[in-house]
């Protein structure tokens, strides 16, 4: 089992609380991070599987 977690807690800070769960641009930005996890996983598969 392994995580990936990347966060800006800077930017995360000077969100109005309203925005912090779901702020704009973050069902992009979570679509990127799940396809570069599901390389990184395919590239280790290929390597070490």
């Amino acid at each position: 089992m392994f995580a990936v977690i990347c966060t800006n807690t800077d930017r995360r800070d000077r969100l109005p609380m309203s925005q912090r769960e779901e702020p704009e641009g973050g069902h992009d930005w979570t679509k990127r991070a799940r396809l570069l996890q599901a390389k990184l996983v395919s590239r280790w598969a290929e390597v070490y599987g």
